[in-house]
């Protein structure tokens, strides 16, 4: 039986740290897993040699380019439109590669290809000039299918691309790897290396940090504690500074009040897991914002592995990562109040706190890689694996 050839074309993918770029990864590997013959199309960001490419189950081949602009296109076309053969299916996951998709396919007939959209994505291809330039092409109306990783950011789409009215679309929710469920090993060691205080409850936050992952309300939130909890827990902020003035402001806040709060900056990921599992609440209050989608929200089934339950806000497609007084609880992102409040309850309540990060444990195990691959690419989750 001959392998399906399916080529993966990206604008994010290792070493650049990103969400598009781990969805990728692990989506290409789980179908690599079903015998498809998978090969990911991404930049090179301005390295000739990739060596870590070749541990992957699946070809990566790469492309110049670093940063996008609208200079790049033509670059993007050309690099599709010299594989349209030599792949049976393509799976257009980030969206550069959705305009240059369309402004292919008005030179040559393609490959069937499918559309995944992560949620900022939907937003940035409604701006601009853009839009005219997708309607012209058609490009959504000729995908075989659109697949989105919420309902919420299926609904962006459909609101923002009217000829999705007449694709097939779905959800497919994404997965979490086994790897956030495994043993974190020495988690004292990695708290003392980082200046944690040991022996006291840690609230953990883990993400970039801008202002659309809400950091202000939530150190708002924390100087806010009664003062019994506020001067016991530690609250750690883990993730690379995204602007500094930004940074900067929040560094202030901190300066003003009694609490303990840690800036990491960006970590390892085995130190990630051991933060995970030495956590008593996950704390990610994400901001809406007009401009930016929290698609669906990863770090939540990461920390749900380590049974850490969260604190979140209803922005986007999070509820449906974050499932409100079962997982976590959802609070509203205008309210720093309400944050606090639900701070003190998982606090105050360590059997309800258990309770959730073990009903979070439970059902991250069942939103795996694998998963999001089979529904994406419409197989059977019952089809049998190929032997090695």
């Amino acid at each position: 039986m001959t392998m399906e050839r399916l080529l993966i074309p990206t604008f994010e993918f290792p070493p650049y740290a990103g969400g598009v770029g781990t969805f990728c990864v692990e989506l290409a590997k789980s179908l690599a897993a079903r015998g498809i013959a998978v090969t990911v199309l991404a930049p090179d960001y301005g390295r000739a040699d990739h060596p870590e490419d070749a541990g992957y189950p699946f070809k990566v081949e790469r492309f110049p380019a670093s940063g996008y602009s609208a200079k790049i296109l033509p670059t993007l076309v050309r690099a599709l439109l010299s594989r349209r053969t030599r792949f049976d299916r393509w799976l257009i996951a980030d969206w550069p590669f959705i305009i240059a998709a369309g402004i292919a396919r008005t030179f040559a007939k393609l490959p069937p290809f499918r559309i995944f959209l992560h949620g900022t994505d939907a937003l940035i291809l409604a701006q601009g000039k853009v839009p005219k330039l997708l309607r012209t092409t058609n490009v959504f109306g000729h995908a075989e299918a659109v697949i989105a990783n919420s309902e919420y950011t299926l609904s962006i789409a459909r609101a923002n691309h009217p000829s999705l009215a007449n694709t097939a679309t779905k959800v497919a929710l994404l997965g979490v790897n086994p790897y956030w469920f495994d043993d974190a090993g020495d988690t004292a060691a990695v708290k003392a290396r980082l200046g944690i205080p040991a022996d006291r409850p840690l609230l953990l936050s883990v993400s970039r940090v801008d202002e659309r992952k809400g950091h202000r309300l939530m150190i708002a939130a924390v100087a806010a504690l009664p003062d019994d909890l506020r001067r016991d827990v530690v609250y750690v902020i883990a993730g690379r500074p995204g602007d500094a003035g930004y940074q900067a402001r929040l560094e202030a806040m901190v300066a003003n009040t009694d609490a303990t709060i840690l800036f990491t900056g960006g970590l390892a990921q085995d130190d990630i897991r051991a933060l995970y599992a030495s956590a008593d609440m996950f704390l990610l209050v994400g901001e809406n914002r007009t401009d930016k989608i929290e698609g669906f929200g990863l770090v939540y089934l990461e920390a749900a592995g380590q049974s850490v339950p969260s604190i979140a806000s209803p922005v986007g497609g999070v509820p449906e990562v974050v499932l409100d007084e079962a997982t976590g609880l959802l609070v509203d992102d205008c309210d720093p109040a309400q944050t606090t409040a639900a701070i003190v309850r998982l606090l105050r309540d360590p059997a309800t706190r258990q309770v959730f990060g073990e009903t979070a444990r439970e059902r991250a195990r069942t939103l795996t890689w694998q998963r999001c691959a089979d529904v994406t690419m419409d197989i059977d989750p019952a089809t049998p694996m190929p032997s090695a």
